[in-house]
């Protein structure tokens, strides 16, 4: 029996090459995604010629020098798994992405870790990197009107972006829409992530198991309120 993407028959998860070939069709996805969104954006009156999706900014705890735990945006996470932040990325219909790396030049902050796709991205975007978000900004403002999604409004409205196209509701709202169907690539990712999950979980029930705590009763009564969930949801439809 030949094994399918999500590895189906075997267990086993994509190979290599099927990452990439749905990653590459993840993106081509998106494109179209994109385009779409700003088309209802420019007939509700909006109008911008691209998107920036920002990486996000990390926040300090309040009167503190620690950063709280850095978690990307969702809707620049949906262009890759790049690790780090305040990277952009701007899409302008009919051009490829363009993909601007934070890399800040510092001895605390150092390059973040390398993401699962790195060798592609160089194929699938124009790649630059620069040492802070203000520089990644100068990237990518000669693009045209375009709109800003993310979480550092100062510094969108510090960098030109208009306010009106700051996280523009129409925009935002079909991206939304379309973030709730996966795209191969996407679910692939779930099925991963459920096959890690399901391994850790089977290892710490035999730990459990073999140690004779009470850990078996704990997961008994939390397995009873989710079937119990189950039903309850089944019935309600």
């Amino acid at each position: 029996m030949s094994r399918s993407v999500d590895g189906a028959a075997s267990g086993a998860g994509p190979t290599a090459a099927e990452w990439q070939r749905l990653f590459r069709d993840h993106v081509r996805e998106m494109e179209v995604v994109c385009e779409r969104a700003l088309e209802y954006s420019a007939a509700a009156g909006e109008g911008f010629d691209g998107v920036v999706f920002h990486a996000g900014s990390p926040v300090f705890y309040h009167r503190d020098d620690q950063l709280m735990p850095f978690r990307t945006s969702a809707h620049f996470a949906r262009w890759g798994a790049i690790p780090g932040a305040n990277h952009l990325l701007a899409q302008v219909p009919g051009r490829r992405a363009r993909l601007v790396r934070v890399v800040p030049d510092d001895y605390w902050y150092g390059a973040p870790p390398p993401g699962p796709f790195d060798e592609l991205l160089d194929d699938i975007y124009d790649v630059s990197e620069v040492p802070s978000l203000e520089a990644a900004a100068g990237e990518i403002t000669a693009l045209g009107a375009m709109a800003y999604i993310g979480n550092a409004a100062d510094f969108a409205s510090g960098a030109g972006f208009p306010e009106q196209g700051l996280d523009p509701g129409v925009l935002v709202a079909s991206l939304d829409w379309d973030r709730a169907i996966k795209t191969d690539y996407e679910i692939a990712c779930l099925r991963a992530a459920a096959r890690r999950a399901q391994s850790h979980g089977g290892a710490r029930a035999s730990s459990c198991t073999a140690r004779r705590s009470g850990c078996g009763g704990q997961r008994g009564r939390y397995g009873s309120a989710s079937r119990r969930i189950g039903r309850n949801s089944h019935s309600k439809r």
